[in-house]
């Protein structure tokens, strides 16, 4: 539960930097591209980089 609470927290943060600039497909593209690449960056660090 709580990198689901990291993790949006790094999606609110992005739509602020671009919110406004973008449209609304390009918003969700990058948000589940950005869920994606945060679990993934979680996988790695907790599993290989121990």
């Amino acid at each position: 539960m709580i990198n689901a609470d990291f993790s949006a927290a790094t999606v609110l943060i992005s739509f602020g930097a671009v919110l406004g600039k973008t449209s609304p497909t390009q918003m969700l593209i990058m948000t589940i591209l950005e869920i994606v690449f945060f679990a993934h960056n979680e996988y790695l660090v907790s599993e290989i980089f121990q």
